[in-house]
């Protein structure tokens, strides 16, 4: 992504991986030209899939609320 000098593929490896297992192949989310596009089913998954980015999610012991 030129805007924030970032290589979109590269610096969300881990997150697309992610991405693919969990929410691209129950058709939630598409991803075209580095956009996510989140379908109208994934829209009722949507605190899931941000998720995906949280990197403090995985890195503390921290507690959240479930998601349904």
């Amino acid at each position: 992504n030129l805007k924030h000098n970032i290589n979109f593929k590269y610096f969300f490896e881990q997150e697309l991986v992610r991405l693919n297992e969990l929410f691209i192949e129950d058709n939630f989310i598409e991803i075209h030209n580095n956009i996510l596009i989140i379908t109208e089913i994934g829209r009722l998954f949507i605190r899931n899939i941000v998720m995906v980015f949280d990197k403090y999610l995985n890195k503390n012991n921290s507690f959240y609320s479930k998601t349904v």
